[in-house]
This record gives structure tokens, C-alpha cells and sequence, in this order.
């Protein structure tokens, strides 16, 4: 069965990087098929283009090899400041067993770049001032997580033995076909006696990662296949003769080849794919981002495929036609059926905008029978004539290219769409002395759709702000199973580091079984300073909370803004001023745009002020973040916590004159609605509507307009609305008569 869920317009999407001038190392083929790295030496700042603006938060460089890498190779980092302030930037190293070390802190100044090699790195340099060293790896080479409040540029090198220095920032493309599919698009030696190649495979995951290659030779033959499972954290190399012959690391083997191989590596996990062409004698090259010529026919793009679970998906893919309605038959197979049988239907899809709009279409399957584990799903696409899905299937248009997907164990268990997150962390005491007790208090949340089993809560100390699990644990505790939508509030009291300083403190709740995200799992670190009990009595203003009205707005709707002011220092702080910003990022400054203040009075050690402003959101949709900075006073004890970190907000287009006239609640029935079999006149904001089985089902994003007749109906919840059959199910809908 095929149900349509959506249709929308595409958002345009811009894409800007880093410049890369010339490349050291070129891999060619010459005119016999064999491989051959022709050379070309260059200084590495004529290769270097810095001239970026540069991103804040974290930077990631998969393959970084340390001074004991077995080739002789050795990383070089070059990080620019392109920030406006001088700073610090903590390095992070992990090796390829998952083991961390580090972090180590680089000071750099604004629009300054400095070299990092990998001695420096593992052995220290205060000369570059590089405070700390991360030893050397426990086995194989690093992967890198850079992070800093600056805008920095980071750029990697790899240098050889015989002084060759080329570009290691490259990885493997996702296949445009199939989603977590890697493509390398030549991988050997060609023929050539001297070339030698190898896979670098990264799972930055905390989870393990199945990882199957299939190989198709020069001469369009399939290889055999290859399965590994690399455990969370860590990293692996094949070698040409490893993937070909086999290894006890791994099941199976590719078999020998004619010519070159087109490598496909899927993976139930994201990873990081490096492709390495190199020589004996210290030639290298990364061809992780060589892409294939394009061949072929002129079809329409491949879908993508989303597997949900073991006996259900989603198809999605892009295409323009008029408005009104639109027909497409789907098909699907196992990739070594010869025929298109396992999938077979015809999808409607109804939408509202003028001529000639570029649409996202999504299509809900489902099957029978659960699909077979390990196998590769092809699915296609064409568009038909008749816009109502009926027995005439005449069309101008092709059948489009197939798309794909590899089908991995656990697709259906029971808690397949939990979403464990913490949404929120405080602590009792920003300014402790040394010792002093400190207690975290943190708030689980399941935001997914199904039940996740019990689990545990570990709690880190970190040197910056972005807590991950390799942090250093202080502490842990059981959170109980959570239905979706539950929350469940923690605390965990522990004792301050005895020296004064800056420390940052955070959570992050363990993994369930087969939970939809894993990269949320970690809070955010709370910035705490360690007063010198020996430092004289003073005050010192932080920012509690900050809390919004809503955080899902329209255009030029007004909210509040509330920010709760402490005075944890020792001695009562004069009255002072306290400014709202808005940001383009979660990072408040006062370089941020500022639109409003309020006055802040006089507060003893321990007290507290709650200020409020009524503000308009922007004029233009899009994602801002709201925050508040209080001013420093005279003494106080640290002026680099005065500022809170932002909220997001979503700001939307809103067409429907307002607030409704009449509102509609869960469970309520919607009179003005028609019943049985109708068709809305518009559609907007994110609204699907969908007709089975004598069913109306209307769901909605926040915000979310219907049109229909007399009247105009707006979904008001920021988890979106359901109604079926006229009865709201979740959320709360605004009605109003229409302009």
C-alpha cells in the first residue's frame, strides 16, 4: 500500500568551503589503464588558502597520523583565527581503538594561523603556545575534534618521508543513490607494481557500526563481499591485499579484480570514508573525492529511501509540475531480482502553489512481509498522466534512476523511534571554592515516539563547553524507562575540583536500542570558576535562565522574554543594567544585535532579580537566538559569565490574519470541516492531507495553515496538530473567517 504524506516546496540550499588552490599529489591513469601519481612540489602556503570567515564550535579531521604512523607519514593541522578577539582552542585526540587524550589548549591571536605538527601535538610546544601534550596514541593514528568560541579555519596535511605535503581534509561522498552509502570511485593499483592503496574507515559513533563493502570491477563485474563491525569510537584500515584476500578482522573478501574497483561502503551509522593512493618511496595521495564521470541516460534523479522499519518506509524525491494534483507509480525490488515485484503501486499527491513549483514528495510504504536483512532495496519513481491513479498508466516521462538502500539488523524493535535528550542542566553553585559541594540538576527527555527502556545518566568535567563521553566522569545514575513525550528531572551532588579555575560540567544519558538520534544525547557544559578562597569578598552577576514565551513564532508576533540575575558572590552588587540580544547563534555576545534593557537593582549575596520584556519577533522568517547580558559592576569577581547562552527560535510566515476566532483543543470536533471525501483549497506552512479508507488525515507542522471554504485553520503547538475526521487528535487549532 502507498500513501502520499506530503508535498513542499524545496528550500534552496547554499554551499561555501574552504579553497584548496593546487593539489600536491594528482592521481592520473594513463592510456594503458595503469595508475600513476604524477608529483607536483609545492610549499605548503602556496597550496593554502585562508582567506575564509571561518565557523565557531567544534571541527572535526578524521585522520590526523601520529609520529609512530608505520609509513612514515606525520599530520600537520593549520588553524587560522578569523575571529575578532584573541582566544584559546581546545584540541582533542582520539586514537584508533577509541581511546581519548587530551584535550590540549592552543592560544592563537585574531588573524593569526599557526602550524600544529603531530610532535607538537603529542610532545608539547610552549614556544607555539601549546599548553599540554596528549603522549603518544595507544595503537594507530588520531582523529581530531577541535573546539573553540573563535571563528576559526581549520585545515589538515599530511606530510611524507620524502617531504611530500598534501591536503587530508577530504573524505568519501555520500552516494547521491543511497543513504549511508559511501562511494570510492577507484580503488587499486591499476596494474602498476608500485601503488598501493588503503581504506581509512572512521565510526565516530558511540555505538558499533556494520559495515559491509561490495566491490564492481573495471569491467563491470561484482566482486564478493566484505562485513566488518567497528566498535564505537574507533577506527580501521584496509589494505588492497586485505580487502582481496581476506583477514581474521573481517568476513569475507572482494576476490581479485579486472583493473581497478569501484568501492560501495554502507554502514547502519554514519561514518568518515578516506581513500589513500601511495608509493613505497613516500608518495601520497587522498582520492576520497574523486567522482565518477556521469554517464548514461537522462533520467530523473534517484529517490531517497528511508527504511522505518522492518515491514515499512518512506520515498522521497523532487520534481515540478503544476498544481492540483499528481500521480506516480513506485517500484521496488531486491537488487538481485530480476523483476520489479516487491513494490508495486500508485501514489496521489495534491498541492497548492502556482505553476511550474518544485516539490519534495514523500510516500509511505508498506509491506506484507518484513524485508530481508543484508539485502540491497532498489526503488523508482515515474511520473504518471492520470492524476487521480487510475488504470491509465500512459505517461512522456521515464522511469527514474533507482535508488537504493541496504536493509541491517533492527529495524523494527521496540524502541526503534525513542529519542533520549537532556533539555535542560543547572547548577546550585557557578562560584564554588575549592571543594565546596556543587549540585547538577538535569532534565531527561524521550522527544521520540516510542517507549526507551531504563538506561544511565554519566556525568562529566570538561575544559570546554562541548561535554562528549570522553570527558572525565564524576559520577552516574539509573533514569527510568520514559514513554514518549516523558521527562524525568536528575541531580547528582559532588565536590569541586581543591584548585581555583575554570571548569565546565555537563551529562550525557547513555544510548537505547535502536533510538532514532544518538547525537544529542550530551548537554551542553556549565562554565563553573573555582574562586580562590584566598581572593577578597566581591560580587559576581550570572544569568540563572532565560526563558521565552514561545520559541515557534510568526513574523512580527510579540513574545516575552524573562531573565532570572544572581548575585553569587560574597558582598552585595550595586545596581547595573541588563541588555537583550539577539543572535545568529547560541553564542550571546554584546556584539550581538542589542534590542532592549531593563534595570537591575542592588543585590546581597545569594539574591536574585527576574526582569521581563515584551519584544516583537523579526520581520523575516528564519532561526534566530535570544539571550541577555548583564553589565559588570565595580570588583566583581569574574566578568567572563555575565552573558547567557541563547535560546532558539523559529520564526515563520503566518497567513492567517491572526489569531483565530474560534479554538480548537484535543478531542474537539471540528464543525465547519466538511465530512467524507473533500479536497482543501490551500495548503501552507507544512500541511499534509491525506485521504484512505474513508479517513480524512490532516497533520501540521507548528504554524501550519489550512484553507478551506469560509475559513482559515492554524495549528498552535510546537510538536504540531492532528486532526482526522474533523476530531483534533494532538495539538490545538485556531479557526478564523478568511480575508
Amino acid at each position: 500500500m502507498l500513501r502520499s504524506r506530503h508535498a513542499r516546496k524545496r528550500n534552496a540550499l547554499s554551499v561555501s568551503g574552504v579553497c584548496i588552490a593546487a593539489l600536491l599529489l594528482l592521481l592520473a591513469h594513463s592510456g594503458n589503464g595503469q595508475t600513476v601519481i604524477e608529483d607536483t612540489r609545492a610549499e605548503l602556503n602556496a597550496v593554502l588558502d585562508t582567506t575564509g570567515e571561518g565557523e565557531e564550535g567544534t571541527h572535526f579531521v578524521p585522520f590526523f597520523p601520529s609520529t609512530e604512523n608505520r609509513n612514515g607519514w606525520r599530520g600537520m593541522l593549520v588553524i587560522t583565527n578569523h575571529g575578532a578577539s584573541n582566544g584559546t582552542v581546545s584540541i582533542s585526540a582520539i586514537d584508533d581503538i577509541g581511546e581519548g587524550f587530551g584535550p590540549v589548549t592552543l592560544t592563537i591571536r585574531e588573524d593569526e594561523t599557526k602550524y600544529i605538527s603531530a610532535e607538537d601535538l603529542e610532545d608539547g610546544n610552549s614556544a607555539k603556545e601549546l599548553d599540554g601534550s596528549t603522549g603518544s596514541p595507544g595503537r594507530g593514528d588520531w582523529r581530531l575534534e577541535i573546539w573553540s568560541e573563535l571563528r576559526l579555519e581549520v585545515n589538515s596535511f599530511v606530510s611524507t618521508s620524502s617531504g611530500f605535503t598534501i591536503p587530508m581534509i577530504a573524505v568519501a561522498p555520500v552516494d547521491p543513490v543511497a543513504a549511508k552509502k559511501y562511494r570510492v570511485v577507484s580503488f587499486g593499483d591499476g596494474g602498476a607494481q608500485d601503488v598501493l592503496s588503503a581504506l581509512r574507515i572512521v565510526n565516530s559513533n558511540a555505538e558499533s557500526a556494520t559495515v559491509i563493502i561490495e566491490a564492481t570491477d573495471d569491467a563491470g563485474v561484482r566482486g564478493g563481499r566484505v562485513t566488518a563491525e567497528i566498535p564505537g569510537g574507533n577506527s580501521m584500515f584496509f589494505s588492497l591485499d586485505e580487502l582481496e584476500l581476506g583477514n581474521s578482522a573481517f568476513d569475507g573478501a572482494l576476490g581479485e579484480g579486472n583493473g581497478n574497483w569501484r568501492l560501495d561502503v554502507w554502514s547502519d551509522r554514519p561514518l568518515e570514508v578516506i581513500s589513500l593512493s601511495y608509493t613505497n618511496d613516500g608518495r601520497l595521495a587522498n582520492v576520497s573525492s574523486a567522482r565518477g564521470v556521469a554517464g548514461g541516460p537522462n533520467l530523473p534523479a534517484p529517490p531517497e529511501i528511508s527504511l522505518i522499519s522492518e515491514t515499512s518506509l518512506e520515498v522521497s524525491w523532487i520534481d515540478t509540475f503544476d498544481p492540483i494534483f499528481a500521480s506516480y507509480s513506485v517500484q521496488g525490488k531486491y537488487r538481485d531480482d530480476s523483476e520489479f515485484g516487491l513494490i508495486k503501486g500508485c501514489v496521489q499527491f495534491r498541492v497548492s502553489a502556482t505553476s511550474n513549483t518544485i516539490h519534495r514528495l514523500v510516500a509511505r510504504v508498506e509491506l506484507d512481509d518484513p524485508l530481508i536483512e543484508r539485502q540491497v532495496l532498489q526503488v523508482r519513481y515515474k511520473y504518471r498522466n492520470d492524476s487521480f491513479c487510475s488504470v491509465d498508466e500512459r505517461s512522456p516521462r521515464e522511469w527514474s534512476h533507482t535508488g537504493e538502500a541496504m536493509i541491517f539488523q533492527g529495524l523494527d524493535t521496540p524502541s526503534q523511534s525513542s529519542d533520549l535528550t537532556i533539555t535542560a542542566i543547572k547548577a546550585d553553585n557557578l562560584s564554588p571554592k575549592p571543594s565546596e559541594s556543587i549540585t547538577l540538576s538535569v532534565t531527561v527527555a524521550n522527544i521520540g515516539s516510542a517507549t526507551a527502556p531504563s538506561t544511565s545518566i554519566r556525568y562529566f568535567r570538561s575544559t570546554n563547553a562541548t561535554i562528549t563521553t570522553r570527558d572525565s566522569e564524576i559520577g552516574n545514575d539509573t533514569v527510568n524507562s520514559l514513554a514518549a513525550n516523558e521527562n524525568s528531572n536528575e541531580s547528582f551532588s559532588f565536590a569541586a575540583p581543591s584548585q581555583p579555575g575554570v571548569y565546565y560540567f555537563g551529562a550525557c544519558v547513555d544510548t537505547v536500542t535502536g533510538e532514532t538520534d544518538v547525537s544529542n544525547n550530551c548537554s551542553s557544559g556549565l562554565r563553573v570558576e573555582i574562586v580562590d578562597p584566598n581572593q577578597s569578598a566581591s560580587p559576581d552577576l550570572v544569568i540563572d535562565s532565560v526563558t521565552l514565551s514561545d520559541v515557534s513564532l510568526t513574523v512580527s508576533q510579540s513574545f516575552n522574554i524573562s531573565a532570572t540575575v544572581r548575585n553569587q558572590g560574597d558582598v552585595t552588587s550595586p545596581s547595573t543594567t541588563l541588555r537583550y540580544f539577539r543572535s545568529d547563534n547560541s553564542t550571546i555576545t554584546t556584539r550581538d544585535t542589542e534590542i532592549g534593557t531593563d534595570s537591575v537593582g542592588s543585590l546581597g549575596p545569594g539574591s536574585v532579580s527576574t526582569e521581563t520584556i515584551v519584544l516583537s519577533a523579526p520581520s523575516s522568517d528564519g532561526t534566530y537566538y535570544y539571550g541577555v547580558c548583564v553589565d559588570s559592576v565595580n570588583g566583581e569577581a569574574s566578568t567572563t559569565n555575565n552573558c547567557s547562552s541563547g535560546v532558539r527560535v523559529e520564526v515563520s510566515e503566518d497567513d492567517s490574519g491572526g489569531g483565530g476566532d474560534t479554538t480548537y483543543n484535543e478531542g474537539d470536533t471540528i464543525t465547519t470541516l466538511p465530512t467524507g471525501f473533500w479536497v482543501p483549497d490551500a495548503l501552507r506552512n507544512g500541511v499534509t492531507y491525506q485521504y484512505s479508507g474513508g479517513v480524512v488525515l490532516l497533520e501540521f507542522s507548528n504554524g501550519g495553515v489550512l484553507e478551506h471554504g469560509d475559513y482559515s485553520y492554524v495549528c498552535r503547538n510546537s510538536d504540531g496538530c492532528t486532526v482526522r475526521n474533523r476530531v483534533v487528535e494532538k495539538g490545538t487549532i485556531d479557526e478564523s473567517p478568511r480575508n
